[in-house]
């Protein structure tokens, strides 16, 4: 209970001091550089809707028509009503008055899309009475927003006529008060049993390229053999360096354990734990969004200590180590091949800290949390097609194929663990659908209908010859 209290008092006050920060009323040049405006701050020069278009007038000046560098003298923002002009212009590495490179140039549109506020950007230069004057065109997105998220999983196999359900339902903003501040809220339930989680972000502490999270959780996630509630309260800060392709960053979490019986296998409960965690992170590369699209690549690697309290136990310390890496490819103007490569080893730890994979987050087609091990490796490729994008819906087809090994044990037909570790291997390939809005922040649905490859034998009703699984979310799966 003290640790409850504690906990949601570190986020009140956290809240109270972002609140404090923020003005009452935003106004239009607020921290504005000089010589940057936000057209709509007089009225001569009226600030257009939101929508307007993102394309260079006639007067306008591609870049490509310009000898690079240039002097850029003002920064003029159009399509703005809601996000602060601070909040544009600091994405921009350079500020009014200064020389500017094309690469410089360049980089401050890709952080505009990156940052997510934004369902167009554009950038053009307009000479003015001898001065040169730069105008970004943006379209907001909407970024309050209602968060339903779900997914189904119907199981084959040993599991066959069993269903896995997840849901969530709550609300978010990732800019708050108009001032890129992220906040959300969100009731869980999993199967039979509820949770709720509420975080705190700010993208760019002290107006620098830092972003912090302080998120607090009360979740639970059903086992083989047992049902894991954990209160889990996380500080994560990280700073992004050379132009966001290098990233840095230090994580402190800590969490409480209890388990209950989950009543679909048979009990194996663990002893219940508290955990001090604290790792490091680097990533390299960064991934650009174009609209609904992306691209680039990065790797990340993120070495792990931690300490866990377990009744019946000693002090017991683990190390851990994680590594991804990421790689988008966008060619033409509707394909995008997305390619994700995850990989993760553990000390000796208790049962329930070990790494859990299944169709949640890993392998579609077969249960959350199907495998547990002490290491594991994965590889999740997608290829999208944008076959249909205007201003409220994206509609993109998705094939895809997941597999995953790992180092540990799995359940048998009748829901029982093994004694000891093996090497196991869980494969599914399959098609989908994503229907996205691109006016809002983070939201689609997600249908995929995947096919157990190797893992599971199919016990189960056959269509087509094959054991299908549904497998229904929100976004993308990665």
């Amino acid at each position: 209970m003290a640790l409850r209290t504690a906990t949601f008092c570190a986020a009140a006050a956290m809240v109270a001091v972002l609140a404090h920060r923020a003005p009452a009323l935003a106004t239009p040049a607020d921290s504005a550089p000089p010589g940057a405006t936000a057209q709509g701050s007089t009225p001569s020069a009226p600030l257009p809707l939101s929508g307007a278009s993102t394309q260079a007038e006639d007067d306008d000046l591609t870049p490509d028509a310009i000898g690079w560098p240039t002097r850029i003298d003002a920064i003029d923002i159009v399509g703005v009503s809601r996000t602060r002009p601070r909040v544009v212009l600091r994405e921009l590495p350079f500020r009014a008055g200064t020389l500017v490179s094309r690469t410089d140039f360049e980089l401050g549109v890709v952080r505009l899309w990156n940052i997510g506020l934004f369902s167009k950007v554009s950038a053009s230069l307009r000479d003015r009475a001898g001065r040169r004057h730069l105008v970004l065109r943006l379209e907001e997105r909407w970024t309050l927003n209602p968060l339903f998220s779900f997914q189904v999983l119907v199981k084959r196999g040993a599991e066959a006529g069993q269903e896995s359900t997840w849901w969530s339902l709550g609300a978010s903003d990732i800019n708050l008060l108009g001032r890129f501040l992220e906040v959300g809220a969100r009731y869980e339930r999993f199967n039979a049993f509820s949770g709720g989680q509420f975080y705190l972000r700010d993208w760019r502490l002290f107006d620098e390229r830092i972003d912090a999270l302080l998120l607090v959780e009360s979740l639970v996630r059903p086992r083989v053999g047992f049902a894991d509630r954990r209160l889990l309260t996380r500080l994560d800060v990280n700073r992004q360096l050379g132009g966001d392709r290098l990233r840095v960053g230090a994580r402190l979490e800590l969490q409480v354990d209890r388990f209950f019986d989950a009543g679909d296998t048979p009990p194996a409960l663990p002893a219940a734990s508290e955990t001090l965690q604290l790792d490091a992170g680097v990533r390299f590369g960064r991934i650009d969004t174009d609209r609904i699209r992306q691209s680039g690549a990065s790797v990340e690697l993120r070495p792990t200590l931690a300490m866990s309290r377990v009744r019946g136990h000693d002090l017991w310390p683990q190390a851990r180590a994680f590594v991804q890496g990421l790689w988008f490819w966008a060619p033409g103007q509707r394909l995008n091949l997305a390619l994700r490569l995850q990989g993760a080893v553990q000390s000796k730890s208790p049962e329930h800290l070990q790494f859990f994979v299944g169709g949640l987050y890993e392998v579609r087609g077969v249960r959350d949390s199907y495998l547990r091990g002490d290491r594991y490796a994965l590889i999740n490729a997608e290829l999208r097609l944008t076959a249909y994008d205007a201003m409220w819906l994206a509609v993109v087809p998705t094939g895809f194929v997941d597999v995953a090994w790992a180092h540990g044990v799995a359940p048998d037909a009748a829901g029982v663990l093994p004694a000891k570790a093996s090497a196991a291997l869980l494969a599914s390939a399959g098609a989908g659908v994503r229907l996205l809005v691109p006016r809002l922040v983070r939201t689609g649905l997600r249908l995929d209908v995947a096919v157990p490859v190797h893992g599971i034998e199919c016990r189960g009703p056959r269509l087509a010859g094959v054991c299908p699984g549904l497998s229904v979310g929100v976004f993308q799966y990665f």
